[in-house]
């Protein structure tokens, strides 16, 4: 008869063996799980994969930021960014990388770029470029926004052919944001509750959809490096709008998910508001996209 246990190169496996093969196992199931994660939330998770550019004259606030994502509390990404505003513009770049057990299954990496200019303390958005590689695939993104519609826009390789996927039209490329220069958030009366009273129209290249902020509570942080004290916890819910496929698995999942939050902190020397913290509950376990460093620096 046979044993529940698995057979090996040398035949049935032993209990001893399998206990002791488990913590092997257990990690190699988080690895899969968090490689696929960064597939399926990537839009959620656009802050994590933003090189330094050089500094602008007229930059008057440097922030840089360094962020850690793990899964059931282990590291499957790291990623950092670079923000530097002015008076009448802004330049985000950053990079981000699968690391911990997630590189030993699917290694990937990614960089990102935007750009727009400054009005009255608001971001608006001017270009957009986003570029990934994993070990079986890429992802090609580049686009440019006039007054919040999009414009010249090139994507490798191109959506592919699905019956069932909610076509993008010209009204979808209409009054949006892209995802970096989106959660580049005005907050003129300071960190509050009012910080998170907000709704993102966000198109990233393939898929236009809404992320709403809905306040919760504040809480006192500490970064290892940079900021510390209060941030607004905000709910954050997303709606697709167009560009995806309703019936897909994640797409249902992130729909109906109310438990995601999203914790804001104030840029230092402007009325601007980021994301210290990101936590997405996923079927494999809790995802959290948190600050190891963050830094503005006025000039």
């Amino acid at each position: 008869m046979r044993t529940p246990f698995q057979h090996g190169p040398g035949g049935v496996l032993s209990q001893h063996e399998t206990q002791r093969n488990k913590p092997r196992r257990i990690a190699a199931m988080i690895a899969r799980q968090a490689a696929r994660m960064r597939k399926v939330f990537a839009p959620l998770f656009a802050l994590a994969l933003l090189p330094a550019t050089p500094a602008a004259a007229q930059d008057t606030v440097r922030l840089r930021g360094d962020y850690v994502v793990t899964l059931l509390g282990l590291t499957v990404g790291r990623g950092g960014w670079d923000v530097r505003i002015g008076a009448d513009h802004y330049i985000v770049t950053g990079n981000g990388r699968s690391a911990g057990l997630a590189a030993l299954i699917s290694s990937g990496h990614g960089e990102a770029s935007a750009d727009g200019l400054m009005r009255a303390g608001t971001p608006v958005p001017r270009r957009y470029d986003y570029h990934s590689t994993t070990t079986q695939k890429y992802d090609e993104i580049h686009f440019l926004l006039q007054d919040g519609a999009v414009n010249d826009l090139r994507i490798d390789p191109p959506q592919g052919r699905n019956r069932k996927r909610v076509a993008l039209e010209a009204r979808h490329k209409e009054g949006v944001v892209d995802p970096i220069g989106g959660v580049l958030m005005p907050s003129t009366a300071g960190i509050g509750p009012q910080s998170c009273a907000r709704s993102l129209n966000v198109f990233d290249g393939r898929m236009r959809y809404d992320l709403k902020f809905t306040f919760l509570r504040m809480e006192q942080v500490k970064t290892d490096t940079g900021y510390a004290g209060p941030v607004a916890v905000c709910a954050l819910r997303f709606t697709p709008i167009a560009g995806h496929v309703p019936d897909r698995p994640a797409i249902k999942y992130l729909t109906e998910l109310t438990t995601m939050e999203a914790w804001l902190a104030p840029v230092a020397g402007t009325t601007l508001v980021v994301p210290w913290r990101v936590v997405i509950p996923t079927p494999f376990g809790t995802a959290v996209m948190q600050a190891e460093r963050f830094q503005a620096v006025a000039k």
